[in-house]
């Protein structure tokens, strides 16, 4: 399959190897997913100055295009329009190095894991730009695929696909959540079908059942 066809059905295990920015020495190739987008501008995070458009790929959520000026260091912004509107946004899969940070102390001290995985605070710094986000960490080794879903997205699990580690974590940092943000993950069993939505092991709030 395909990996438009994987991000559709919500079964893409590796997004960080297809969305964000992929760095190729002056330009960078950004790619974004969003199910319900009808543009997507790029801006940059500190000035908000328009560093150009995306393009539309197949009409079902997916853009990209070439942005100039760019680097490993900078953080950029979207501007996303949709029926609702326009938001602002940061793209969650430009913060790769930041979601990994999870696995890598969980693998040098297990025994702090209670302050690695589940969901963690976090604040983003990068080049002048500063937020505040989550960064998901959840243990299914045998899942084929892992969303994290909530308000933030209409409890859609297309819309923020998370990526598998080598060491049975799935992993993705979203700014601009806000502590006690209601959330759950979308998980799928290792022949691809949806099982309940799981509530956070690790979680540091809960609501009352039924939820």
């Amino acid at each position: 399959m395909q990996f438009e066809g994987q991000l559709a059905q919500a079964q893409c295990q590796h997004p960080f190897a297809v969305l964000g920015p992929q760095f190729n020495g002056t330009n960078t190739f950004v790619q974004y997913w969003q199910p319900g987008a009808q543009a997507v501008e790029v801006v940059d995070a500190v000035s908000a100055e328009p560093l150009g458009s995306l393009t539309s790929v197949n009409g079902d959520g997916l853009f990209n295009g070439v942005i100039e000026g760019l680097s490993s260091t900078s953080a950029y912004q979207l501007k996303v329009t949709t029926d609702d509107g326009e938001s602002l946004v940061a793209d969650p899969y430009q913060f790769q190095a930041e979601a990994y940070h999870a696995v890598h102390f969980i693998d040098h001290k297990p025994q702090n894991l209670y302050r690695q995985a589940g969901a963690q605070r976090i604040t983003l710094e990068r080049d002048g730009f500063n937020a505040e986000a989550i960064r998901f960490a959840v243990f299914a080794p045998n899942a084929s695929a892992v969303s994290v879903i909530g308000d933030f997205n209409g409890w859609d699990g297309r819309c923020h696909p998370m990526q598998k580690t080598d060491m049975g974590y799935w992993v993705l940092v979203v700014p601009g959540l806000a502590e006690g943000t209601r959330y759950k993950y979308q998980v799928k069993d290792a022949n691809g079908h949806q099982l309940p939505h799981k509530a956070d092991p690790l979680g540091f709030y809960a609501e009352q059942y039924p939820s």
